[in-house]
């Protein structure tokens, strides 16, 4: 959602379909069912699959993998550029939590690469990132389109997160899982 923002694709009030895909991969909804016309902040808060896969088809493979680079996931690989099942995260190699991490921190820091290092108690540095600190990598208005629609998870009664007690706190996140439920996310910042 971060590049269809940032690229001025759609917007969290943009309206799309929920309907069964007849593609080639055709991603479905966790709960099989689908529940037609709905924004993008409704979409985000139910994490429809279909939703994110058309948003994805709009913003392009390729152009979706460049935010990646420009935010140093270290997953990535060349069979990453022809999966479509990227667009739900169905990456080659799966991702990591720094990877993650990177991702989020640069929403909460208004579009700007902000990690400057994270290291590990036993195995030291992880990440180094004091040259790419301070990037801009989405747009401010983009990041705060996508924080903004990321708190319907919790606040929203339909959310995907919205079982947590988060103590009246605000909070941005997105969930997200795989088949059978052998992995589960939930990513966010306060």
């Amino acid at each position: 959602y971060g590049p269809a923002f940032d690229l001025a694709i759609a917007t969290p009030s943009s309206i799309y379909n929920d309907h069964k895909l007849d593609e080639s991969y055709s991603p479905k909804n966790a709960n099989g069912h689908y529940l037609g016309d709905m924004n993008l902040r409704r979409a985000i808060a139910l994490s429809t699959n279909t939703i994110a896969y058309q948003v994805f088809q709009q913003v392009g493979q390729e152009q979706g993998l460049k935010y990646l680079e420009k935010m140093k996931f270290h997953s990535l690989c060349f069979a990453d550029t022809q999966a479509p099942s990227i667009s739900l995260g169905g990456f080659t190699t799966g991702v990591t939590v720094d990877d993650m991490a990177r991702g989020y921190a640069v929403i909460a820091n208004h579009g700007r690469s902000c990690l400057r290092k994270i290291e590990h108690e036993k195995d030291g540095l992880i990440y180094d990132g004091e040259k790419e600190a301070r990037k801009q990598i989405y747009s401010q208005d983009a990041a705060y389109m996508l924080t903004d629609a990321m708190q319907g998870v919790f606040r929203e009664s339909y959310g995907t997160g919205s079982t947590l007690n988060l103590n009246g706190h605000i909070a941005s996140g997105k969930t997200g899982t795989t088949n059978s439920n052998r992995d589960s996310w939930l990513c966010g910042f306060t």
